[in-house]
């Protein structure tokens, strides 16, 4: 019986019937191999399958960010790689709404917008952030206006069309008198000096198509002028500190002279020709 029995360990690998025992080996490594390649073609898939679908959930929640219907904030602000600020969108504690936009040094270059009282302005400035030109529209009379500032961001030329007439524009600073040439409504320029108060001390213009100097005193009270008519005459009139005409040296379209003393109630009081 023990004759009849072999061990698989005796076995002739030239018996017939017999497996050879490096292939069953490989045989099995192979097996492996192929299951572990499997496993990892089966992981990648996964992984891939959920990148897939977090990137699609990314697109999808950010397509909906974009079709918000509203936004509510108290600032937007536009910041480059370096994180310097480049534009904002803000609100003042005074109700005005601006759009700034900065340098690369994150000065501000210029703004847009609506101050409180809803009336719109433009600024620009140089690179020490001074104010330099601003446009806007009067608030009461909704008159336009284009201011431009001096190196001390005090106004130094304005220029305008007042209510009711025409363009306007002012230069000199504050304080420091200045001049101002105007046109009115019917096209009549005019040039006046005015003083650090602000007050005409000198105007020269035309009044229908009448040539005239105007000497004014303190508060824009008239006190001198002279006048070319329409009709050839001229003259020369002298006023009181109300405004008044007292005297007049004339001298008519036919060359002869005279000079009227005047009483502001009854008129002329004596006349020399």
């Amino acid at each position: 019986m023990q004759n009849s029995v072999a061990s698989t360990s005796n076995r002739d690998p030239e018996a017939p019937g017999a497996a050879p025992v490096e292939n069953d080996r490989e045989h099995l490594v192979a097996a492996s191999s192929s299951r572990w390649r499997r496993r990892a073609w089966a992981g990648l898939l996964l992984v891939g399958i959920f990148a897939i679908g977090h990137f699609a959930g990314a697109a999808q929640k950010e397509q909906e960010l974009l079709k918000a219907q509203e936004i509510q904030a108290e600032r937007f602000e536009l910041r480059g790689a370096d994180n310097v600020l480049r534009a904002s969108l803000s609100r003042g504690p005074k109700g005005e709404t601006y759009l700034s936009f900065f340098g690369k040094d994150g000065k501000p270059g210029l703004s847009l917008g609506l101050n409180g009282d809803g009336t719109p302005a433009i600024s620009l400035y140089d690179r020490q952030s001074k104010t330099r030109i601003g446009l806007s529209v009067d608030p009461e009379g909704g008159n336009p206006q284009l201011v431009l500032f001096d190196d001390d961001s005090e106004p130094a030329i304005r220029l305008g069309i007042p209510k009711g007439s025409g363009p306007d524009i002012t230069v000199g600073r504050k304080g420091k008198g200045g001049v101002s040439i105007s046109l009115t409504k019917d096209g009549d320029p005019s040039i006046r000096v005015r003083d650090q108060g602000g007050d005409s001390r000198l105007s020269l213009g035309l009044s229908g198509g009448e040539p005239s100097i105007s000497l004014f005193g303190p508060k824009n009270v008239l006190r001198s002028s002279w006048r070319a008519n329409a009709d050839g005459s001229v003259a020369f009139s002298l006023y009181d500190g109300k405004a008044l005409r007292r005297l007049a040296i004339e001298l008519d379209r036919d060359g002869k002279p005279a000079i009227r003393f005047l009483d502001p109630t009854v008129g002329a009081v004596r006349v020399v020709q």
